[in-house]
C-alpha cells in the first residue's frame, strides 16, 4: 500500500515498521524540513517533497504530479493543518476521506458550532468574533472562553472571567504563536466566544467507514485550570458505566450524522455538565498526546492502522477487548528554572510505566502550560483496571519533584 501524508506526524512510526507492504510518502513544508532535517532522514519514510499546505494549494500541485508516478492508495494529514489539503486530495482522486462537510466543520470551530445549533446538540452560547469589543459584548458577567476557529493544540484558547480581562485575552489570543511548527508565511486566524462549560471532560475516538462507525472510544481527560485549556492526563478507556456511556455514544454519533461522517478517525472533545455531554470541539483525524498508544494498549485497535486502512477503502476488522486501563500523565512543573527531576528513577523501576520524557534542560525555564506546546514532558502507564491505575499514580507523584530555582 502506498500512502501519501501531509505533514509529517511520527505517531505513524510503529504501524511502517509493522507492515513491510505499507510505503510512506511524505509532503511537508520546506521550512519545517529545513528546521529539522534529521527527523525526515530516517528509513521508514519512503520519500519526502516539499511543498505548503498551511493555507496553501502548493503542496496539492506536488502531490498531483507525484500520484501520476507512484498511485497512491491512501491520503493521510499527519497534522491538523494538513487536514483539508489531504481530504481535498483524497476527494479529488476518488479515495477514502471524511466528507466534505465534516472536513469542513472539522477544520473551523465556528462552523462546527453552527452545524451543532442546527443539530440541536448539547453546546455553549457562541458568537463570531473579530475584536475585543464583540468579545465585551458577548460578556454577561459568566465566564466565556475566547479562541481561535481554526487552529489547534489550544493555541489561543483563554478563559475570562471579569470583563476588564477581556482587551488582555483578546490581545494574548489574536497574538499566540507556535513558534517552527508554523511556517513565516501571513497565516489568516479567526475566532470566536464560547460560554464556558463546567464538568470534566472527555473526548471520544471513533472509526467510520462508509457512514457506519465500528469503534468508539471514552478518554477521560484532564485540563490544567484556570485561564488555560491545555491538556495534563489522558485514562483511556474513561471509568464511565454503560448508562453514560449510552447517553455518550448517542450524541457522538448524532454529530456524525450530521456532519455527514463518511470514512475516517474522529476524535470529539465534550464536557459534561449536569449529566449532559456539551460538545467542545471535533477533528477529522486521531488523536495526539499518545492517545492511540493507550487505546492499542488498553483495547487492542490500533487507531493509526484502521485510519489508514479506511482511507484506503478497507474495512477494518476491529476487535476490542478490555484488556487494561492506560493512561499518560504530563508533568506539571512549578515556575523556575528548572535544575532536575528528583524521583525519575521511580519511573524506570515501575512494572506499569511504558514510557517517559522529560523534555527540559537543565536552566531552561518550566513551560506555562498556555497550550499543548508548553509542556515538561510525560509518565504513560498500563495498568490492570482503574484502581490499580490510581494507586500506582499516587504512588509515583509522591516520589517526582522538579527542582527548580
Amino acid at each position: 500500500m502506498r500512502v501519501l501524508m501531509i505533514g509529517l506526524n511520527s505517531g505513524y512510526r510503529q504501524l511502517v515498521d509493522n507492515n513491510s507492504d505499507l510505503e510512506l510518502y511524505v509532503i511537508e513544508e520546506e521550512e519545517i524540513i529545513e528546521a529539522n532535517a534529521t527527523a525526515f532522514a530516517v528509513p521508514w519514510i519512503k520519500e519526502v517533497r516539499a511543498g505548503g499546505y498551511q493555507q496553501c494549494d502548493e503542496a496539492k500541485q506536488t502531490a498531483r504530479k507525484w500520484h501520476r508516478d507512484v498511485g497512491f492508495d491512501a491520503v493521510v494529514p499527519g497534522m491538523e493543518y494538513a487536514v483539508p489539503t489531504a481530504f481535498g486530495l483524497a476527494r479529488e482522486w476518488g479515495l477514502g476521506e471524511p466528507g466534505a462537510v465534516a472536513t469542513d466543520v472539522c477544520t473551523d470551530k465556528l462552523l462546527l458550532r453552527r452545524l451543532a445549533h442546527t443539530a440541536d446538540i448539547p453546546q455553549p452560547r457562541f458568537a463570531e468574533a473579530t475584536c475585543a469589543d464583540d468579545a465585551k459584548s458577548f460578556f454577561k458577567g459568566r465566564p466565556i472562553v475566547l479562541k481561535p476557529s481554526n487552529r489547534r493544540a489550544s493555541v489561543g484558547v483563554i478563559r475570562v472571567d471579569r470583563m476588564e480581562d477581556v482587551e488582555s485575552a483578546w490581545q494574548e489570543t489574536t497574538l499566540a504563536e507556535e513558534g517552527s511548527r508554523t511556517v513565516g508565511r501571513d497565516l489568516s486566524w479567526r475566532f470566536q466566544c464560547e460560554e464556558y462549560v463546567d464538568g470534566p471532560e472527555i473526548s471520544v475516538e471513533s472509526v467510520v467507514f462508509e457512514r457506519e462507525v465500528l469503534f468508539d472510544n471514552i478518554t477521560a481527560k484532564q485540563t490544567v485550570g484556570g485561564r488555560y485549556f491545555t491538556e495534563v492526563g489522558h485514562v483511556a478507556p474513561a471509568p464511565v458505566d454503560d448508562q453514560e456511556r449510552r447517553l455518550i455514544l448517542a450524541q457522538v454519533h448524532r454529530l456524525l450524522t450530521a456532519m455527514d461522517a463518511v470514512s475516517g478517525v474522529f476524535h470529539s472533545e465534550w464536557r459534561v455538565n449536569r449529566g449532559v455531554p456539551h460538545l467542545v470541539e471535533c477533528a477529522a483525524r486521531p488523536p495526539g498526546d499518545l492517545i492511540p498508544e493507550l487505546i492499542r494498549r488498553s483495547q487492542g485497535v490500533d487507531l493509526y492502522d484502521a485510519f489508514v486502512g479506511v482511507l484506503a477503502g478497507r474495512r477494518p476488522d476491529l476487535r476490542p477487548v478490555s484488556a487494561s486501563v492506560a493512561s499518560v500523565q504530563f508533568f506539571r512543573p512549578p515556575a523556575g528554572r528548572f535544575v532536575r527531576l528528583r524521583g525519575e528513577d521511580a519511573l524506570t523501576a515501575s512494572r506499569w510505566v511504558f514510557d517517559h520524557e522529560v523534555n527540559l534542560r537543565v536552566g531552561q525555564e518550566t513551560p506555562s502550560f498556555a497550550n499543548s506546546w508548553h509542556r515538561a514532558g510525560y509518565y504513560a502507564l498500563e495498568c490492570p483496571d482503574h484502581a490499580a491505575m490510581e494507586r500506582e499514580t499516587r504512588a509515583l507523584e509522591r516520589h517526582l519533584e522538579f527542582i527548580v530555582e
